[in-house]
């Protein structure tokens, strides 16, 4: 090991010590181990502790960092993602069906064979929107899949 290396594995070392010192003092707290950050320090605090150890070596230490982190954005890029809808954000309005409406329930299954059939039946469905007397049906269940 370089200097460098040796003054950085030093310091981590006293680091860890004041910390296991004032934990056992109870001059801080355990870690909650259920907000990220808590989770987060007890996987680092294990990590490194295997390392200063001499259970794993320094690569070891590098790659279960990388791993960490990139299961960390995964889980940030799906919480990201995966927004989801409050059924309070639907609109749900009474409708009393009279022979002036046409009505077209829509679901995946009659969307993707239409879909396939080329851009006409996009266009004639955004067209179709401004007409007052068609009313489009359909299953919040399934305007997800759409």
């Amino acid at each position: 090991m370089d200097r460098e290396d040796d003054l950085v594995e030093e310091w981590i070392v006293n680091d860890c010590m004041e910390y296991d010192k004032a934990f056992l003092e109870g001059r801080i707290s355990a870690p909650c181990m259920i907000c990220a950050h808590c989770l987060d320090f007890g996987y680092y605090k294990k990590e490194l502790y295997q390392y200063l150890q001499g259970d794993n070596t320094k690569e070891d230490l590098i790659k279960s960092m990388q791993y960490w982190k990139k299961a960390i954005s995964w889980d940030k890029l799906y919480k990201h993602m995966s927004t989801g809808t409050h059924p309070s954000e639907f609109k749900r309005e009474p409708f009393t069906y009279n022979d002036n409406y046409i009505v077209i329930y829509l679901d995946k299954n009659v969307y993707n064979h239409y879909f396939l059939k080329g851009k006409h039946f996009e266009s004639e469905l955004l067209k179709s929107k401004g007409n007052q007397n068609i009313y489009y049906v359909y299953s919040p269940a399934h305007l997800e899949e759409m």
